[in-house]
């Protein structure tokens, strides 16, 4: 087992791909829907990061890509490391103040991150599209229609140590969210800290997450460090963990988890829920 000990992204998945371990998804009714090993992982974001390339993209563009739980993303994500493209993850769920709210977030943050393509769900086409079109984005894409592109013949280039990674935005809670572009340096010297020094994670170890992968405790937390530790993840989509809550800990203890986090209200629901408060 190595922890973080590579320089790039694609370093780390390329030695993750050689083990047994990835991702796991689960229903909304703790059913198990999805595998996505380290290994397939890193096969679809090779044949995808082509994909993304035959749209003409350049080195360094930003490719926005809808944050929903499932191995959609998780494939795209890894396709910009590959391809050299910086991912900027958006928010799946819907805000409060419902369509309006939702279009007006998702153009202004196409619009800081200065995005050159967006993918998104089917189910979200039309509010990302109009989003996209206030930004001038002529590339909007659900996931089926990115698979069916041809593979561009160019030479896949990854990013190197020197170069960056994503844009990882605030929450914006309390103001319009903010982009940070993330280095390759700082987003492996964060996946180490949490890894070796953090958690001190063991190859017996397994994590579970319903954290959105849009907010850096999900997106880092949850996917980029476990990959850099070749740890499993067992993932429930935030949605389903507001519904269901006690899921997380049934689901947590049939699998024997060893690692899990959350904000303090997830844990105080869990706990409500199990007591019969809510």
């Amino acid at each position: 087992q190595k922890l973080a000990t590579f320089e790039t992204l694609t370093e780390g998945l390329d030695y993750a791909a050689q083990g047994q371990t990835g991702f796991n998804f689960y229903s909304s009714r703790g059913v198990l829907e999805h595998v996505l090993t380290y290994a397939a992982l890193r096969q679809s974001a090779l044949a995808t990061a082509r994909r993304l390339l035959s749209l003409g993209l350049k080195r360094g563009d930003r490719v926005a890509v809808v944050a929903e739980t499932g191995p959609e993303f998780m494939g795209v994500f890894f396709a910009c490391q590959y391809a050299g493209l910086s991912a900027c993850p958006m928010p799946y769920t819907m805000y409060i103040g419902g369509k309006d709210s939702y279009i007006g977030r998702i153009a202004g943050m196409l619009q800081a991150a200065k995005a050159c393509a967006v993918i998104c769900s089917d189910d979200l086409l039309d509010y990302v599209r109009e989003g996209a079109e206030r930004s001038g984005i002529s590339h909007v894409l659900t996931h089926a229609q990115l698979q069916a592109l041809p593979e561009a013949a160019a030479k896949l280039e990854p990013f190197r140590a020197d170069e960056s990674a994503y844009i990882q935005y605030s929450s914006g809670s309390t103001s319009n969210p903010k982009g940070v572009l993330i280095s390759q340096k700082a987003i492996v010297a964060n996946t180490r800290g949490i890894l070796r020094d953090g958690l001190k994670i063991t190859a017996e170890d397994r994590a579970f997450s319903w954290l959105p992968l849009y907010h850096d405790m999900g997106l880092v937390g949850f996917c980029l460090s476990p990959m850099m530790g070749q740890v499993t993840v067992d993932f429930l989509a935030t949605t389903a963990f507001a519904r269901r809550p006690a899921l997380w800990l049934k689901l947590m203890s049939d699998n024997q988890t060893t690692v899990t986090f959350s904000p303090s209200f997830g844990f105080d629901l869990a706990a409500r829920r199990i007591n019969g408060e809510a």
